[in-house]
């Protein structure tokens, strides 16, 4: 986000840029006309503040054709003007992308039932006071429903969260305003929240998504968190393999090789599959036991959520990815580390693919580096508490 006097409006993405610029020229709207537009601003925005172009060693963005096209897009331009950058599509919203193509395994009606919730009490504050009633007498905290966004998929874990704190006192309001006010939309409300199925779902849910909106919340940090990025994302995906997946073929095949819809792969339907704690519980219950079609149902569905999840990480991260696999090195633990010195002696491999911090044709600043490297172990002992204890990458390599 940026203020930008050219255009005189406050800039959070290319999309406020399209708006600005299709308004003033419908040109704009074109991609190839959009990407200059879009690189032009970018470029005299840092030219304006001073900031060197040689300093710029990276570039991420969504993986749209404007953004990252193989011709005619912000990256080729970037890629003209800074000869050697890294270029990447932006790990969040490609994670917001998996948790979105997941979800579509799931029934429409669980995320139905949370937007006709929300609908059903916004748009009464009368309704809304009756509902804090139940809540009140329940002892639960007084909140109000959250609005499932159709875009934000990662939205739908506070939803679900919500939903389920308040499943009790939800429950009870909406038996009475069936009772009392005989609505259609008050009757399916009502038969979903009795549904055990349902419950299920959101249960589910509530412990899958944030999985994946923890990842998101832990990229965005403000910190630099560059050298945990491939650790995080290789924990995260082979935890939720073994979830569905035989645990032999997980733990021996490597990740990048690991195929998440491989059916002869996959646990079979019976109890060894893992959905979670709360899942269990409602599955142990005789009256849910009995009907066998919707139980095989709900695990067929959300086996196939977790396959297409981990299908969709694999696809849009590359779990082989020569640069974060080893930045992870530069974890401030691994680098003072004498035992990680073994498997990353030198640090030359990793220059040679980042150009445009080290020269390649510079062998005495690449020997120099890697002098530093392996000397910095034994100089471990030398360097203050506060520094040889700091988790914050930024923050130590500053130091």
């Amino acid at each position: 986000m940026f203020y930008d006097k050219e255009v005189g409006a406050i800039v959070t993405d290319y999309w406020d840029l399209h708006q600005l610029f299709s308004d003033k020229d419908p040109a704009g709207a074109e991609e190839g006309a959009f990407a200059q537009r879009i690189f032009d601003l970018l470029k005299g925005t840092f030219d304006r503040q001073q900031v060197p172009w040689t300093n710029v060693i990276g570039y991420a963005a969504d993986g749209t054709s404007v953004m990252m096209g193989c011709n005619n897009s912000v990256a080729t331009r970037l890629k003209d003007l800074c000869p050697g950058i890294r270029v990447s599509r932006c790990i969040c919203h490609s994670l917001h992308l998996c948790a979105s193509e997941a979800c579509k395994q799931l029934p429409r009606s669980a995320e139905d039932l949370a937007r006709n919730i929300y609908n059903f009490l916004h748009n009464s504050s009368k309704r809304q006071a009756q509902f804090a009633e139940f809540q009140t007498f329940l002892h639960l905290d007084v909140l109000q429903m959250l609005h499932p966004s159709q875009t934000r998929w990662l939205s739908l874990a506070a939803v679900v969260d919500r939903i389920l704190k308040q499943w009790d006192a939800l429950r009870l309001y909406f038996d009475a305003k069936w009772l009392e006010e005989r609505l259609e939309t008050a009757e399916r409300i009502h038969t979903m929240l009795n549904d055990k199925f349902t419950k299920m779902y959101y249960l589910f849910l509530d412990w899958m998504l944030p999985k994946v909106t923890g990842l998101n919340e832990y990229f965005q940090s403000s910190r630099p968190v560059l050298p945990f990025v491939h650790e995080k994302m290789t924990e995260t995906f082979r935890e939720i393999l073994t979830c569905f997946m035989r645990r032999d073929y997980v733990c021996m095949t490597p990740t990048h090789n690991i195929q998440p819809m491989d059916t002869s792969k996959w646990l079979p339907l019976g109890d060894i599959i893992y959905f979670g704690v709360g899942v269990a519980e409602v599955l142990g219950l005789p009256e849910v036991r009995a009907d066998t079609a919707r139980v095989k149902d709900f695990k067929t569905r959300a086996r196939q959520f977790m396959a297409t999840l981990c299908s969709a990480m694999q696809r849009r991260y590359d779990f082989n990815d020569p640069v974060l696999q080893r930045a992870s090195s530069l974890a401030p633990a691994t680098a003072l580390s004498q035992r990680a010195r073994e498997a990353t002696p030198s640090l030359r491999t990793l220059a040679l693919l980042l150009p445009r911090i080290v020269d390649k044709k510079d062998k005495k600043k690449l020997q120099d580096l890697d002098d530093q490297w392996r000397a910095l172990p034994f100089a471990a002992e030398k360097l203050p508490t506060e520094v040889r204890e700091c988790k914050d990458a930024g923050v130590f390599w500053h130091q």
